[in-house]
């Protein structure tokens, strides 16, 4: 992420926003492929027996689990491996490419420390 340097103020910032974003986007389906595979394993271990029919669950818990049930198939099992192991992979170049970009976000503001500065003198949290 070399070009990080050539970007001005504003560009380097709306680029490490669009970073966090898609660094959390990622996270956020690799938690629910994990998830989905959870429900997989369960179902195929036994362990889900009577998961979806526990009277302790409040409605609203049982109505949203009622679209989900597990199929209960390996090969399901092996893509959500493999997807979680893409996912995986794609979140830790996403943190790393966000990392480089604070890293030169930082860079700029302990070079020039008048740049955390906004207008009305009040420190930008970017």
């Amino acid at each position: 992420m070399t070009h990080l340097e050539a970007l001005d103020l504003p560009a380097l910032r709306a680029e490490r926003e669009r970073l966090t974003g898609e660094a959390a986007r990622l996270v956020w389906l690799r938690r629910l492929v994990l998830a989905r595979r959870d429900l997989e394993v369960a179902q195929l271990t036994g362990a889900g027996t009577g998961l979806w029919e526990v009277d302790g669950l409040p409605s609203s818990v049982r109505d949203s689990l009622g679209d989900i049930r597990p199929c209960g198939c390996p090969e399901l099992l092996s893509e959500l491996a493999q997807s979680l192991r893409t996912l995986s992979r794609a979140a830790q170049g996403a943190q790393r490419d966000l990392d480089t970009a604070t890293a030169e976000l930082v860079r700029r503001y302990r070079d020039q420390p008048d740049l955390c500065l906004s207008g009305s003198g009040r420190p930008v949290l970017a």
